[in-house]
């Protein structure tokens, strides 16, 4: 059978990441590579219990895989520095060199919205939308 993900270029299939600690599971589902989305649900003794979705990616205007991986390897940077009291993205701020993550969001673990910006040479390269919390 032939479907319209059957048509979808490599770089555009369906990745999936999974992680258990004890009687909890993590699974998170993104599709996409300049531009992806996702969502991430986290069960407690097998029922989900928590969900963030995300929408975003580099700037159509870059293409060039080289560029495009460099930005998220930036961006793989600032998420190790996520708060504790905020663990749905990177943290407020995050500099590197000419690179620059800002993180807004409002809420809190139980219901969050948030908008992530990477800039470059203050350059904007890089936009994510992404919402969440309790399911009930």
């Amino acid at each position: 059978m032939r479907t319209f993900a059957h048509r979808l270029p490599p770089s555009c299939r369906t990745r999936q990441l999974e992680y258990r600690d004890g009687l909890f599971f993590y699974r998170g589902v993104y599709v996409g590579m300049g531009y992806f989305v996702g969502q991430e649900i986290v069960y407690y003794e097998d029922q989900p219990g928590w969900s963030m979705s995300y929408a975003g990616g580099v700037v159509p205007a870059i293409s060039n895989r080289v560029e495009i991986g460099t930005i998220y390897i930036f961006l793989r940077m600032a998420l190790r520095h996520v708060p504790a009291d905020q663990p749905y993205r990177g943290p407020q701020l995050f500099r590197d060199g000419l690179y620059l993550y800002t993180n807004h969001s409002q809420g809190t673990l139980d219901d969050f919205s948030g908008h992530e910006i990477i800039a470059c040479d203050q350059h904007k390269v890089y936009e994510l939308q992404y919402a969440g919390g309790f399911l009930r």
